[in-house]
């Protein structure tokens, strides 16, 4: 009985150290998880006076290329809403505020004076709604690069936020944290057509 028996424990035995080793690998790749932080994690939150701008991100420019568009979710923290007035940085001779809209079945772009954020609220912006236009590039924007650009909101000054430039055709590289309730990408967005062509600014 025992030669019979030992074989039978002897597996048990082997099961539970496997599954214990396991578990362990699955512990320390958790823990490994929790304390990495990718490109665009690391510049993800730039706060300054209860603004908050969250995965600034721009697509990669192609050979030649002049204009360049940013993207970007805000949040605004304080009691009264916040208005998002001017953007500038080194890379481009201007930087306009603009926002696609739709007017006799034609697309267009234009500038605008201000985005609202009320509080409480962000407002994303990104391809087809709200957008940071970046006019006379002095240089391309290369993936995989992070570029300064200084924002400036009313009654909260200006600072300084990291842009994390991606593929073209990447799309929003950032994670999915809420930070509080969201206007549905931004109250500029234009609607894609129901079918997208590949590389057009609802390709996401």
């Amino acid at each position: 009985m025992r030669s019979i028996a030992a074989p039978h424990f002897q597996i048990v035995a082997l099961r539970v150290e496997g599954m214990a080793h396991m578990k362990v690998r699955i512990i320390a790749a958790l823990i490994a998880a929790l304390f990495t932080v990718t490109p665009a994690s690391a510049a993800d939150v730039t706060t300054e006076n209860g603004i908050s701008v969250i995965c600034a991100w721009a697509e990669a420019t192609r050979p030649g290329a002049t204009i360049g568009s940013v993207y970007m979710d805000i949040r605004v923290d304080q009691a009264g809403p916040r208005r998002f007035t001017a953007a500038w940085t080194e890379l481009a001779g201007s930087a306009n505020l603009s926002v696609f809209r739709r007017s006799g079945g034609v697309l267009t772009r234009s500038r605008v004076d201000a985005i609202t954020i009320e509080a409480g609220q962000m407002v994303r912006l990104l391809p087809g709604g709200y957008h940071v236009l970046l006019v006379d590039l002095t240089e391309a924007l290369v993936a995989g690069s992070t570029f300064e650009m200084m924002v400036e909101f009313d009654q909260a000054g200006a600072f300084e936020i990291p842009v994390l430039v991606v593929e073209i055709g990447a799309g929003r590289p950032c994670g999915t944290a809420q930070y509080g309730p969201v206007v549905p990408r931004g109250p500029g967005y234009v609607p894609g057509p129901a079918w997208i062509p590949r590389g057009s600014y609802w390709w996401r």
